[in-house]
Order: structure tokens, then C-alpha cells, then sequence
């Protein structure tokens, strides 16, 4: 993989903190039904509203070798990618890896996390990549008195 940086992008708060070299936030946000089409999910007009069409997400720009998150750091974010290709692995002790999946666009990254609040892999980049960040709190705020929208 070469000298990638042992930080991820979860090592950082929303917008505060220094960048990853390497690292961009691309000008461009996604809405909700931009991530919908990319996850090839159909959301029925009668859920839609102005609020959840309008609500943007951030992108992530990443080169190769640089990680989105490693095995055991606090869940912060869900991805899914727009381009590029991942690896995302699991590391023994001795650090021998065991590749899970060979993520690729379309693909939702971190949702392991979930039950430990605590990502369960690490997920590299092997490709540049632009990923769509998810802040899992937002999502759980926006879904909180919407129960259509949990599913």
C-alpha cells in the first residue's frame, strides 16, 4: 500500500481538524434522493417532502492507500461510494489481514458498526475514491419521528 497515514477519516470531527494529505471535501453535495438512486432504492412520493429532498450530504475525496476507518474507532459516519475501489479487511494481532469485500460504487461502508457503535474492519482506499458521507447521528435524528423512513 505504500506510506499511508495511520488516521482515517473518522479520526476527524465534521468540518474541524486538520486534513489527511491528500484528502479533499469536494464542493459537491449529494441530496437524499441522489443517494437513493445510487443505492437503487425507490422512495414512494408520499414520503418525500421538501425537508428530506433538500437535505445535502458531503463528499469525501480520498487517494489510494488512505483509510475511511479502522477496526474498533467509534462509529461516526456511514459511506457509500460514488467511485473508486476499497478493501476492507480484518486484522489479527500479528497483523495478517483477511480480506472481506472489495468495495465498489454504490456500496455501503460502516453500517458493521452499528451494533458496537464501533467500526468492526478497517476499509482502505486502493483507488481515488469519492465517497458520500452519512453522519450516522443526523440519520438517526432525521428517521427519529418519521418511522416510514427507518425502513
Amino acid at each position: 500500500m505504500g506510506s499511508s497515514p495511520v488516521t482515517s477519516l473518522d479520526n476527524q470531527e465534521a468540518g474541524t481538524g486538520p486534513r489527511l494529505a491528500g484528502q479533499k471535501t469536494s464542493p459537491s453535495l449529494s441530496s437524499l434522493q441522489d443517494i437513493l438512486d445510487l443505492l437503487r432504492l425507490k422512495l414512494a412520493p408520499k414520503h418525500q417532502t421538501k425537508e428530506t429532498s433538500a437535505l445535502p450530504f458531503q463528499h469525501c475525496q480520498l487517494k489510494a492507500g488512505q483509510f475511511i476507518f479502522q477496526m474498533g474507532q467509534t462509529l461516526t459516519n456511514l459511506y457509500i461510494v460514488r467511485y473508486g475501489f476499497l478493501k476492507t479487511v480484518l486484522r489479527n494481532i500479528e497483523g495478517d489481514e483477511r480480506v472481506l469485500s472489495f468495495p465498489m460504487k454504490s456500496d455501503l461502508l460502516g453500517f458493521d458498526g452499528i451494533y458496537r457503535n464501533r467500526y468492526t474492519s478497517d476499509t482502505v482506499a486502493l483507488t481515488d475514491c469519492d465517497l458520500i458521507s452519512l453522519p450516522f447521528k443526523r440519520l438517526l435524528e432525521e428517521t427519529k419521528n418519521k418511522p416510514d423512513a427507518r425502513k
